[in-house]
């Protein structure tokens, strides 16, 4: 549908509290809002092949720290925050006994937050395999507050 309507700019996102605050930072219209999910590589995948000028991907601090990470299935039975990796780039020696990514933005705070969005942005450039898309990313909170966006 954003596509046929030729959209400027469209959103995926993890789940409904990120998608809420996506909308509302952008003032995008519900047509602009994909259908993404646990899926951010294979929507990533489809806009590569059919570009649109403007993506933004947003979701909450979990989700977001494995895309971070490299990964592009994110459901929690496919993929899994690498706490020791985070322990190693943060210089927290701590983040390695985390169960949670939220546990390690609570232990870490906003410099956490901020490399999980610069990550994500890079893992989805890589992914897009175009410059074609301008992107943009966002890590919301459960309460739909953003802790991160580049």
């Amino acid at each position: 549908m954003a596509c046929a309507e030729r959209t400027l700019h469209v959103a995926g996102c993890t789940g409904a509290t990120s998608e809420r605050a996506v909308q509302a930072l952008h003032a995008l219209p519900d047509t602009a809002m994909l259908d993404m999910g646990d899926f951010a590589g294979g929507l990533m995948k489809y806009l590569g092949r059919h570009p649109v000028p403007r993506l933004t991907v947003g979701g909450g601090i979990g989700k977001m720290t494995k895309l971070a990470q490299g990964k592009r299935d994110l459901h929690s039975g496919r993929s899994q925050v690498n706490f020791q990796h985070l322990a190693d780039v943060m210089g927290q020696p701590n983040l390695a006994k985390a169960n949670t990514a939220l546990e390690a933005y609570t232990l870490v705070g906003p410099d956490l937050a901020q490399w999980v969005v610069q990550k994500s942005l890079l893992n989805c450039q890589s992914i897009l395999k175009t410059d074609e898309i301008a992107v943009d990313c966002v890590v919301i909170d459960r309460a739909g507050l953003i802790l991160a966006r580049t």
